[in-house]
């Protein structure tokens, strides 16, 4: 796999040569991002696997000796793990500051402009706020716990390093916890405290928490990580039901002395203020509208993970999710995806509550209870994804997995492109989506794939335009996953569909939204239309008052992407 990394550099050198010619206004410029330039094209530029580094950073730290009497604090530090329960991070800060007899404190560093770099949705800030106010009033009353919250407007290590020692000053703290994020910036981050920290006197304590199973953990027999999903997901099921005592057991925190016995530091950070800071707004996204239609559609927070968990747990869906997860109407699946992308529940609290109700489940080939099962199959893709962006970072960074296709002739029609983000290409079952994923923040995963395919297939643009534009709208947004399934429906990514099968948007919205009461509710124009006809109404119809025809034939637009496909292959070959 090692040699996949180098053979972008054609599709690089490509795409220097293209961004120096000025794209005529009625065309999308070639992509690029200013984060990430595409000039590296020197094979020792290209991002390896920081895990061996990391591995060893934390075993350096754990043995850090560190001045106790000095420290006036033990700290947590949330990243992207907004919740109590089930924290390992967490629990192992309130443990320590219990055996050490010193009061703990919470912190949250918000990073406005990182964000801004990692196209985080107004929607999901939005989320991510109304949490950390949740979790703060949840600590704060039933523990005694303050969370402080506090903002960085640099995006550089050394000035976020600067930002973080003060904060820690403030809080006269030399123990700190935190769990690790995985996404290239952010683990070049963690990796820059693991080495600076302990030179301030600072002991830096990191765990592997946002996966079920660490990316380390799962190998194949040649001892390299894998890359294809089913063998993968085999041995994910083999460790986890060979570990699952310790992977699954309950992490709790410990409750401080209330009242007049909590400590005078923790009391001066009390109630602390959530101040909000503006994204500098680089693209043509309204997030602020975003943000003002949050509570039109979402709740947010621990208390409403558990509760969506519960329902759905104790709902007939669970039973038959594997034969209706991909239906849009009525849709069948737990609505857990916002929750679980910002961290107000972890995958193993559901894993635990599945294990109580069927305690043998964890078999790849499991007879019965086939909905549960499946559920956990999904569940995985997110582990999966996150492992390999950990073992192949270079997908962090807009480069394809599949560098076969790196050189793939893209159409960069701007017209077509305004059209599919705003669900007017006259294909009713990627306008309904597209519209529904602009007024709400979300999209099922079903028309995620057939969106992308259209995108990337009928249209031939650039499946990096989409997959940015899904990030900067979504509620659910998880970089991981998001790229892996733009990847997969492209068929740049891991593990793809093949190049040759392309979807048909008319025959995906007859199978899973038969009805057309999910066109209905998401294009009204097309609301009269009381058959099947809805689908595909100018097969029926000679016109339809006020939407468009098909921006595209739908065969021409398959013949063409096969060709394109077909040549950038041979053309890698």
């Amino acid at each position: 796999m090692g040699q996949k990394a180098t053979n972008g550099s054609k599709r690089q050198k490509i795409e220097r040569e293209q961004s120096t010619v000025e794209a005529p206004s009625n065309l999308l410029p070639h992509f690029s991002s200013p984060h990430y330039p595409s000039s590296n094209s020197d094979k020792k530029k290209i991002p390896q696997s920081l895990l061996p580094e990391l591995n060893e950073l934390q075993k350096s730290n754990s043995s850090h000796a560190v001045e106790v009497e000095a420290c006036k604090s033990i700290v947590h530090i949330f990243t992207r793990d907004f919740r109590i329960n089930d924290n390992i991070s967490l629990s192992e800060a309130s443990q320590r500051a219990t055996e050490l007899g010193k009061p703990l404190i919470c912190i949250y560093v918000d990073y406005p402009q990182l964000d801004r770099v990692h196209s985080v949705s107004g929607w999901q800030r939005e989320y991510r706020k109304q949490a950390l106010l949740k979790l703060q009033t949840v600590l704060e009353t039933e523990y005694s716990i303050p969370l402080y919250f506090s903002s960085c407007e640099d995006t550089s290590k050394p000035k976020i390093l600067e930002h973080l020692l003060s904060v820690l000053a403030k809080v006269e703290s030399t123990i700190v916890y935190s769990n690790i994020l995985y996404e290239i910036d952010e683990l070049k981050l963690c990796l820059h405290m693991l080495k600076e920290l302990p030179k301030h006197g600072i002991s830096f304590n990191t765990f592997h928490d946002f996966c079920v199973i660490g990316p380390d953990n799962i190998r194949t027999k040649k001892d390299s990580p894998y890359s294809v999903f089913t063998p993968w997901y085999k041995s994910w099921l083999k460790y986890l039901n060979e570990n699952k005592t310790e992977i699954l057991r309950h992490v709790k925190v410990n409750k401080s002395p209330k009242n007049e016995n909590v400590d005078p530091l923790c009391k001066k950070f009390f109630n602390s203020t959530f101040e909000e800071k503006a994204i500098k707004q680089e693209v043509d996204v309204d997030y602020t509208q975003q943000r003002k239609n949050f509570n039109k559609y979402w709740n947010a927070g621990e208390e409403s993970a558990m509760k969506d968990l519960d329902s759905f747990i104790k709902s007939r869906k669970i039973s038959s999710y594997g034969k209706n997860r991909d239906s849009v109407e009525p849709i069948e699946t737990s609505q857990l995806s916002l929750h679980i992308s910002s961290g107000t529940i972890s995958v193993r609290t559901i894993l635990r509550r599945l294990q109580s109700k069927i305690p043998k489940l964890f078999v790849f080939d499991h007879k019965g209870n086939e909905g549960e099962s499946s559920w956990i199959r999904q569940l995985a893709w997110r582990d999966f994804y996150t492992h390999i962006l950990c073992h192949w970072p270079y997908v962090c960074t807009y480069l394809p997995f599949q560098t076969d296709f790196a050189s793939i002739q893209w159409e960069y029609n701007k017209d077509h492109f305004m059209k599919w983000c705003k669900g007017d290409t006259g294909y009713p079952f990627v306008d309904a989506a597209m519209r529904q994923l602009n007024q709400t923040g979300y999209m099922h995963n079903r028309c995620r794939m057939v969106v992308a395919s259209f995108l990337s297939k009928h249209l031939l643009i650039d499946w990096r335009f989409g997959e940015r534009y899904f990030l900067e709208h979504l509620v659910d947004g998880d970089f991981a996953s998001n790229n892996g399934g733009w990847g997969f429906s492209s068929s740049v990514g891991v593990d793809p569909q093949p190049y040759f099968r392309v979807f048909n948007p008319w025959t995906q919205s007859e199978k899973f939204g038969a009805n057309g009461e999910y066109i209905r509710k998401w294009v009204p124009e097309l609301r009269h239309i009381k058959d099947k006809s809805i689908h595909n109404p100018y097969a029926s119809h000679e016109s339809v008052d006020g939407y468009p025809r098909p921006i595209v034939d739908h065969k021409a637009s398959r013949e063409r992407a096969l060709q394109r496909y077909k040549q950038a292959k041979y053309d890698e070959a």
